[in-house]
């Protein structure tokens, strides 16, 4: 047998070895048997947070009863509850896990299992969230006026994840209320690694021309298969001057 054979051989031998390791560490070297990671996928956030829940259901792969000593999560944004009482040989452990969601990114947590035994085990988490009214404005309520003082400025902010440049929005104003805005204006880009969509956003300026209106109102931005956005505008008295908030 030549050098280049012999060195493929025992290439193929220590894979072989490499496999046949992980497979003895995996079904007799681990505490638990079982699924020891779950991926939530892209999770819906309603305002102000959404929390998901997961049960990992984990056997008792030793010769001995195991009971859990702490159950330590690597993030606040998650938390888990465990048995207390010590789980037989081969009986199930039921561990549920939470994690919070109150952002439009990726979201990973370890928890980290201890036994009074000191064996460890690491369970892994993680998900995507996506708010489900992914536009926003800032300030989110609109003081308006009349006078030389009048009018209010507001920036709109959407969440996108398309491949496209988004439609431009609907815009419904009230009658006697004025609203000017431009398109939509690339902001920031995405980050995949974080899982934080790209962010787009339109300025805009409200104008009230009826001054008989004295009742707060709403103006409303459409967007194709997203919940309607609702503006409230908060309507103030001024004087001659444009004063806010005279007697």
């Amino acid at each position: 047998m030549d050098k280049k054979k012999t060195y493929i051989f025992l290439l193929v031998l220590i894979a072989i070895a490499c496999i046949a390791w992980a497979m003895l560490e995996f079904y007799f070297g681990r505490p638990l048997l079982g699924k020891l990671s779950h991926d939530f996928g892209t999770v819906p956030i309603e305002q102000p947070y959404t929390i998901v829940e997961h049960v990992f259901t984990l056997k008792n792969n030793t010769d001995h009863a195991l009971r859990l000593k702490s159950a330590t999560p690597s993030c606040g944004c998650t938390t888990t509850e465990w048995p207390e009482s010590s789980v037989s040989v081969g009986d199930v452990f039921a561990i549920p896990v939470h994690l919070k969601l109150r952002k439009s990114q990726l979201r990973k947590s370890r928890i980290r299992l201890e036994f009074d035994t000191g064996e460890m085990v690491i369970l892994r988490i993680e998900g995507v969230g996506r708010f489900t009214q992914q536009m926003r404005i800032s300030p989110p309520q609109l003081p308006l006026s009349m006078g030389p003082l009048g009018g209010a400025k507001g920036v709109i902010r959407l969440e996108w994840d398309g491949e496209e440049r988004p439609e431009n929005p609907i815009f419904q104003f009230p009658e006697g209320i004025v609203g000017e805005f431009d398109a939509w204006r690339f902001a920031t880009s995405a980050d995949s690694h974080k899982g934080i969509p790209e962010i787009w956003t339109i300025r805009l300026r409200l104008v009230l021309e009826d001054a008989s209106l004295k009742t707060n109102q709403v103006f409303t931005v459409t967007m194709p298969e997203m919940p309607v956005l609702e503006v409230p505008i908060l309507l103030e008295e001024t004087d001659a001057t444009g004063r806010i908030g005279l007697d």
